[in-house]
Parts: C-alpha cells; sequence; structure tokens
C-alpha cells in the first residue's frame, strides 16, 4: 500500500511521536510511506534519518487556504499514492483537502477529546480511535456512530526507547519529570502545590518540565515566588523526548483531560515509574500500584503523598519501573499499532 500521512506541526508531542513510530513501523512493514506535515523537530528527525518528507508549512496553521498549495500537494501523492491517512484531528480539514485535491480516499486518526461538532468528509471512508476512552467519548458525545470507528491503540518503538533512553545510575539528585503541553489541563497547579509539600516535607527533588504552553510564564513566577527556583527547571525548547526521559527518575502526569497520554508510555518503556491521573488512555496502560500510581485528580496532596513514597524507596522505583517496561513490551508495541492500521487500510 502506498500511504501519504498528512500531519500538522511535529514538535514534541504524544501526536508527534504516533506519527514518527508510524512511519517507522509502516515501512518495516513493506508499506510505502510519505509524509506531508506542518514543520516542527519531528518531520525534521524523520527526513534526517532517510524517508520521505515534504514540509508544507501551511498545514501547521489553523487558518489555511490548501488549495493555493495544491501544486505541492500534487507533487507529494498524485500518480503515486493510493491513501491519504489524516494522522490527527486537528489537521482533519486540511488532511481532506488533499485527500480531495488527489482525488483520494482517507483514513483519520483522533488523538483528542472532541468538543465541537464533527462533520466527517465524503472523502473519509475509515476513523481509527487511538484508545477506547476517544471512541467512547466520540459515541456517547454523538459525535460519530460507533461502527465507523476502529480501536487503535497507540504504541511505542521499544527499539528507540532502548538505545535512547538509558537509565540513571549512581548518586544523583532525584528528579521528578514532566512532558507535555504546559497548559492549565494537564493539571501543573496541582503539581506545583504538591511539588511546594514535598519541599516542605523536607523531601529534596528537582523538578523538570518540558514544553510550551499558556502557563508557561506563570510556572516561571510561581517558581521564584516560592523560593524553589534552584529546584526547578524550565525546559520549552527540546528536540528530544527520549533525552528528558532519560534525565528523570520519576514522570508525572496529572492531567484533569487527556485523549491518550503517549508520554505515559513513552517513560514506561524507559523503565521509568509514572505518577499520573486516570484520564484518557492512561488507567489501560498502567497497573497501580504495580507499574506506578494513580493519583486523585485535583489532588495536591495525593499527588504529594505518591510522589514522596517513590522519592524515598529507589527499590519500588526500580520493581515498578521494570514492570511497567515488560507491559508495554507486551501490550504497547508501536509494530502492533502498524499491523492494525495496515489492516484497516485494507
Amino acid at each position: 500500500m502506498r500511504v501519504l500521512l498528512v500531519a500538522g506541526r511535529l514538535e514534541p508531542s504524544g501526536t508527534a511521536m504516533y506519527v514518527a513510530n508510524l512511519v517507522r513501523g509502516l515501512r518495516r512493514l513493506g508499506q510505502d510511506v510519505r509524509l506531508l506535515y506542518g514543520g516542527g523537530v519531528y518531520g525534521r528527525m524523520l527526513a534526517e534519518e532517510g524517508y520521505s518528507v515534504t514540509q508544507l508549512d501551511g498545514l501547521g496553521r489553523e487558518v489555511y487556504d490548501l488549495f493555493v498549495h495544491r501544486r505541492q500537494v500534487k507533487e507529494a501523492g498524485r500518480g503515486w499514492a493510493q491513501l491519504v491517512h489524516i494522522v490527527s484531528d486537528y489537521v482533519l480539514r486540511r488532511g481532506s483537502g488533499v485527500a480531495q485535491i488527489l482525488g483520494l480516499k482517507a483514513v483519520v486518526s483522533f488523538h483528542h477529546i472532541v468538543e465541537r461538532p464533527i462533520v466527517l468528509p465524503r472523502s473519509v471512508v475509515r476513523v481509527i480511535a487511538v484508545s477506547e476512552t476517544i471512541r467512547t467519548h466520540l459515541v456517547n458525545a454523538g459525535r460519530l456512530p460507533k461502527e465507523r470507528i476502529r480501536v487503535v491503540r497507540s504504541g511505542v518503538d521499544i527499539e528507540q526507547a532502548e538505545r535512547n533512553c538509558q537509565s540513571r545510575r549512581g548518586e544523583h539528585e532525584l528528579v521528578v519529570g514532566f512532558v507535555g503541553a504546559v497548559e492549565r489541563r494537564k493539571g501543573l497547579e496541582y503539581l506545583m502545590k504538591a511539588f511546594e509539600l514535598l519541599h516542605q516535607r523536607g523531601q529534596r527533588c528537582h523538578l523538570l518540565i518540558a514544553g510550551q504552553g499558556e502557563m508557561l510564564q506563570e510556572v516561571r513566577g510561581w517558581a521564584k515566588r516560592s523560593g524553589l527556583l534552584e529546584f526547578v527547571t524550565l525546559l520549552p525548547n527540546f528536540t528530544s523526548h527520549w533525552e528528558v526521559l532519560a534525565a528523570t527518575d520519576i514522570l508525572v502526569l496529572p492531567s484533569l483531560q487527556e485523549g491518550y497520554g503517549q508520554v505515559v508510555l513513552e517513560a514506561m518503556a524507559c523503565g521509568k515509574v509514572v505518577v499520573a491521573t486516570a484520564v484518557g488512555g492512561v488507567a489501560d496502560m498502567m497497573e497501580d500500584g504495580k507499574t506506578g500510581m494513580l493519583v486523585e485528580m485535583k489532588s495536591a496532596e495525593s499527588l504529594a503523598q505518591a510522589l514522596a513514597r517513590l522519592l524515598g524507596d529507589a527499590e519500588l522505583r526500580r520493581k515498578m519501573g521494570e514492570a511497567g517496561k515488560a507491559r508495554v513490551q507486551k501490550l504497547f508495541p508501536a509494530n502492533k499499532m502498524c499491523e492494525e492500521t495496515v489492516k484497516i487500510y485494507e
């Protein structure tokens, strides 16, 4: 199958990880794949790895007249592509425009809880939800009929994880890491309060927040006001989530809302213990008390208690990290995701 993948901006995010895993995995399965995307480090990374990649900046914009770049779209897919895969609901309209220009059918993947009404273009013949939570939401909210949606859980490139994310060894300051959009829906206000509680109770550790978003200045201001600036690192610009995960001992995801929570799987694949709220697909990924800890939503106290327990017990961190890694390798390999995706293409 010759598939043209269409994406928006591929900056570090769960969707960007999904796209990279899909491109690599489909190629390993013998599929002929090209990527048309709207800019970002993950697209450039795939180009450097030798994959066929075309950057079309407008695909990364909310308001964009795709037909202005009709020639470039045709060059990317006309006479070659057999199917268009719109890899995120965020680019549904733009991706369906690509399919229309090329006269092809399309598949679309949903990664997010969608609050707005959805009108699927006629070119879209299959819908993929990356978690059962997303499919249930789409059906219950009356967005799409259940029979049109197939669940294909997003997976992890195990080889990439083992190659790029080594365990931290020797004496070092313990690091609690957050990777994702620095936005209110991620529960960062509760993480900040929990971090204060840890230090007030004598639990010294470092907080690493990697990502950009509406709360970045607020978080920076909090670190200064709380007197914890020396214990907080903000990393708004980074090129590899593997490097960030390698620098952490515990991944924390205190989200109020998630479509999936891909970074949880990536952390588990690295052997990192995870503390998270049971939102989106997270509850399906983790075994509470075995591969990590699920905490109460909007509760700084619950979060602080879970972090304190793990920070104070290296053996528990190791056991949970190993259990999480084994679970990802068994249930969430990217190869399985790609094999199920190919079946939908066919």
